[in-house]
């Protein structure tokens, strides 16, 4: 009797996991969400630079790019918050709400560009491209920044080291 409840109790602990194992399955949940996100952007951006992409292959990649950002949002919400903490989860919605934003308006301005016939394209035009790159650069950056001192509070109220 007193070994089985022994092996009982130690199947049981074996099965406990620390929260600082938890929030590190979880962090790296949402992070694969994101990197989806930017695995999607990458995409896009050399779509975006390939001189020989059609129309068609340009309008698919920036719809599965607002798909995935969509889908990903959709994906927090199933992940939900952190024992009752919404810290990361918060942190991760306002990132991907920023991508969300910089492809709907940013991006929907640069597809338009790569459209544009070659021999119809203008330097007020090119400038203009250029102007919006920067803006998605600077944009995207800030979110970044942002998101990365949010996943550090977290990290650091459970005691995570983040790689």
């Amino acid at each position: 009797m007193k070994l089985s409840l022994l092996v009982l109790f130690l199947l049981a602990l074996a099965g406990c996991r620390s929260v600082s194992e938890e929030a590190a399955d979880y962090n790296n949940r949402v992070i694969e969400l994101q990197r989806k996100i930017t695995d999607d952007l990458s995409l896009m951006d050399s779509t975006l630079r390939d001189s020989r992409a059609s129309k068609e292959r340009t309008e698919y990649h920036y719809a599965r790019l607002q798909a995935c950002v969509k889908q990903s949002i959709i994906a927090l919400d199933s992940v939900g918050s952190f024992h009752n903490d919404p810290l990361l989860l918060v942190g991760a919605r306002n990132l991907f709400r920023a991508y969300e934003e910089l492809i709907d308006e940013q991006y929907k301005q640069l597809v338009g560009y790569k459209l544009i016939p070659p021999e119809s394209v203008t330097l007020a035009i090119q400038d203009s491209s250029i102007s919006v790159q920067n803006a998605i650069r600077k944009a995207a950056q800030t979110a970044q920044d942002e998101f990365v001192m949010v996943q550090k509070e977290f990290a650091d109220k459970l005691n995570l080291t983040l790689k």
